[in-house]
Parts: C-alpha cells; sequence; structure tokens
C-alpha cells in the first residue's frame, strides 16, 4: 500500500504516530533504506508534564532512540514534535488519533494500534494533507541535519563559540578521543583531498576551529570521553570521527602516534576520562556535544555519511547533559589507568607496524 509510494522519484509519506508504534517505525526505516530520496515527514508528541520528570525525561529520550535508525537510513527523514502530557493523550478513548498518508491513499488508527480505516477518496486525501500542513506549521523541529562539511563546520564554530561563552560544563562524548581540535594547518594541507571544492577555506576553517579549541575550551569546565576502542580504531585506520572519509587521506604513522600523545598532554588543562569497555557499549556509538543549553549528535549512516544533529528538545538535552554529568566512577578508568592502557596500545602499534616493515 505504502511501498509504491516510497520507490517514486519524488516519494513522500506523512505519518503521525508516535516513535513507540514498532511497526510503523521500522516499516519506515526499510522503506527509507531502500529509497534515498523518499521524504518522511513525522510527527509525534512529546511529553511536557512537568510533575512526571522522571517519566518526561525518560519518554522524550525514548523518542529519540526510537527514531535515530531512521536518521541514519540515509533517506529525507523530518523529524516535527508537540508538547501534550503524553500520559493522558495516549489513551484509548481517543479515535483513531494516528495517520499515515500518502499522495494516493490514507490510514487511520487508533490508539492501540488494533483498529484502522483505509481513505482514498482524493477530496478526503486533500482535507487530511491540509490538516497535516496545518499542524506542521504548529510544531517544532527535533534537530537540525547538517549535511555537508561546510555547515558541519560552521555549525560547530557557533557552538564552540557558545560554548565559551557560557559558564556552564561542556562535556564531549565519543567513541573515539576528539581529535580534530589537534590537527595542524601542515596535516590539513597534506590530506585533504585536491579536488576539494573551497579548499582553501576549508582548511582555513578547520585551522581556526583547533585554535579557537586548543586556546579557549580546553580548560576544567570541559570533560572529553572516549574509548580504548576509540584509540585503537584512530590508530588502525588513521581516520578521525568528525570529517567523511571522501574528504581526506589517512594520516601517516608517525601523526597517528603524534596526535594521541599530544591528546593525552590535554590532561594537565582538560578533563579526560577514558570509558571502561563493556560488551554492551555499541562499536559506533554517538557522539555527543553537549552543555547545559545546548548540543549535537554526530553519527554514520549506512552509507558511511557523517550526519550533525542539533538537538532542539530541551528535555532530551538535559538527558544527555545529566547523564554524562553523572557518570559513575566505575564507569571510567582512573588516570592511572588510562595511561597505562594507552601507551599499552600505543607500544603494539608501533611494534605491529615495525614487524609488517620488516616483512
Amino acid at each position: 500500500m505504502f511501498s509504491g509510494e516510497a520507490v517514486k522519484e519524488d516519494g513522500k509519506i506523512s505519518v503521525l504516530v508516535q516513535p513507540d508504534f514498532d511497526f510503523a517505525m521500522e516499516l519506515l526505516q526499510v522503506f527509507g533504506e531502500q529509497n534515498p530520496n523518499l521524504t518522511i515527514q513525522h510527527l509525534f508528541c512529546m511529553n511536557n508534564n512537568e510533575k512526571l520528570v522522571s517519566m518526561r525525561k525518560n519518554y522524550n529520550l525514548s523518542c529519540l532512540q526510537k527514531i535515530l535508525p531512521i536518521c541514519a537510513c540515509g533517506c529525507d527523514y523530518r523529524a516535527r514534535y508537540y508538547y501534550d502530557n503524553v500520559a493522558a493523550r495516549l489513551n484509548e478513548f481517543r479515535l483513531f488519533p494516528y495517520l499515515i498518508l500518502t499522495e494516493h491513499c490514507a490510514l487511520a488508527f487508533s490508539a492501540d494500534y488494533q483498529n484502522a480505516i483505509l481513505f482514498r477518496e482524493e477530496t478526503t486525501l486533500r482535507m487530511m494533507r491540509e490538516m497535516f500542513e496545518g499542524y506542521l506549521k504548529q510544531s517544532e523541529p527535533l534537530f537540525e541535519r547538517l549535511d555537508t562539511v561546510q555547515s558541519q563546520l560552521g555549525y560547530t564554530e557557533t557552538l564552540i563559540r557558545r560554548f565559551i561563552a557560557s559558564d556552564s560544563p561542556r562535556y564531549f562524548f565519543q567513541r573515539m578521543p576528539c581529535l580534530s581540535g589537534l590537527l595542524t594547518p601542515e596535516m590539513l594541507k597534506h590530506h585533504l583531498v585536491k579536488e576539494m571544492p573551497e579548499r582553501d577555506q576549508m582548511i582555513q576553517a578547520v585551522a581556526q576551529y583547533a585554535k579557537v579549541m586548543q586556546t579557549q575550551v580546553l580548560d576544567k569546565k570541559t570533560t572529553m570521553f572516549f574509548s580504548e576502542d576509540g584509540i585503537k580504531s584512530f590508530l588502525e585506520t588513521g581516520r578521525v570521527d568528525e570529517y567523511p572519509k571522501e574528504c581526506y587521506s589517512p594520516l601517516d604513522f608517525d601523526e597517528r602516534i603524534a596526535l594521541i600523545r599530544r591528546f593525552l598532554a590535554l590532561r594537565d588543562r582538560a578533563n579526560l576520562r577514558m570509558i571502561r569497555e563493556t560488551k554492551e557499549r555499541a562499536e559506533h556509538a554517538l557522539n555527543i556535544s553537549v552543555n547545559a543549553n545546548e548540543g549535537y549528535l554526530l553519527f554514520q549512516t549506512r552509507t558511511e555519511r557523517l550526519i550533525y544533529l542539533s538537538i532542539r528538545e530541551p528535555s532530551i538535552l538535559m538527558a544527555f547533559y545529566d547523564y554524562l554529568e553523572s557518570m559513575k566512577p566505575e564507569e571510567l578508568c582512573t588516570e592511572e589507568e588510562m595511561l597505562e592502557r594507552v601507551e599499552a596500545i600505543l607500544h603494539e602499534f608501533v611494534a605491529c607496524h615495525s614487524r609488517e616493515g620488516s616483512i
């Protein structure tokens, strides 16, 4: 019924469902993965019940967790939200509050997802499209999606300057150490692809970002989380998480070691925290940068495209902030353990490189 719309060159599916409707979300994810030209407009309710603070954070954060797979699938996914008391709104006494709408049909279904009505008559569909567009105008975007390197750099530079202006502690949570602020102009000139549009401006922008990070951001208000697996990944690949692979060549052997050592040297200025490895941690976890006022997520799509999502919804932002602010000591390595483990990784990396070079 909806697959015909998904495969169209300019296909668009409009959806009014809660992210906890697993069937609909899984269906949209499949459509998005198979059809990169598909546009999905998703409107849903976020909880604003201030009396249930814990539920508010958990429910809204759960909504984000449910939609991230669609964000990562590669299609044009646009999530918008409005506020209501979810506990009161999501009850069985509301008739057909949810909707999936395409050019040629609409499916309205009940709050428990057990009953539905299919509409095909054009007058009815036109009315539903107009109503849906009206709802969109009254809603807010959940995130701002930044798809180009230039827009990402512009956004992160603006965000970092706001971080500096704020008294709030700031947190960078990444699998791989935050190394982009340590890249030198020489590295950029050597590794950025020659064919890149506006290459000189790109070098200047990244170098300026690195300068701001080193001179104004790396202080005791900054905490950088990273993982042992992330260190190994960087040494093996010579690539940082923050920039698309097609933009630059892998860093050289000596440059990789030098960057890790420069990163460790930051521990006298900023708070470096290595996360203890557990089986439950995703191999390619989200990169999160937040303070108490704003932040963003960075992750990779199935096609290895990098997506920055500017977090716009306050309770989700605070959920991330509270989580990072209250990381338990047992989840983190001590400084002595961190240095010992990283040195062991560097030693093994050099030894492997020497063995390969002698073959």
